[in-house]
């Protein structure tokens, strides 16, 4: 990334980067340790609560986020983007535990924040434990997913 003022010009994702899948994945993970959360959305219908677990990778510059929208889509992940939001987001439980296995974390921020989402989410307390969370309830623990080299 250019040193400076990474507004004054279109700001894209280096055409080296683009083209490695591998350098893909590095790449991410450095973007979302600094300018990326994992957060929980939370919603109550009908007195039960719901926990949707979520990834944002946040920018000002729409040209990054379409170039990071891009290498998501071509490492086989669901990202959703809207031209009005400054962010761009993997949503629920299997776009979230794909994204930790294989692109993970240095932060360890993120990794605590992602392994308390995933434990509620998982814990069947919240109204929110899909089909395919109750199918895996008893597999690894989420630590497993967390360090990637």
């Amino acid at each position: 990334m250019p040193i400076g003022n990474k507004l004054a010009k279109p700001l894209h994702v280096p055409k080296w980067v683009v083209k490695n899948k591998e350098f893909q994945r590095s790449f991410l993970r450095g973007l979302f340790d600094t300018d990326g959360c994992v957060y929980a959305d939370r919603h109550i219908v009908k007195g039960i609560n719901y926990i949707y677990p979520n990834v944002a990778i946040t920018s000002h510059s729409k040209t990054l986020l379409k170039d990071v929208d891009s290498i998501f889509k071509n490492l086989g992940f669901k990202s959703t983007s809207r031209n009005t939001q400054k962010s761009v987001y993997l949503r629920g439980s299997i776009q979230i535990e794909k994204f930790f296995k294989e692109v993970g974390t240095h932060n360890s921020k993120h990794q605590k924040r992602f392994v308390k989402i995933m434990e509620e989410y998982r814990s069947g307390h919240n109204g929110a434990v899909s089909k395919t969370a109750a199918a895996r309830k008893g597999s690894r623990g989420f630590e497993s997913l967390l360090f990637r080299q």
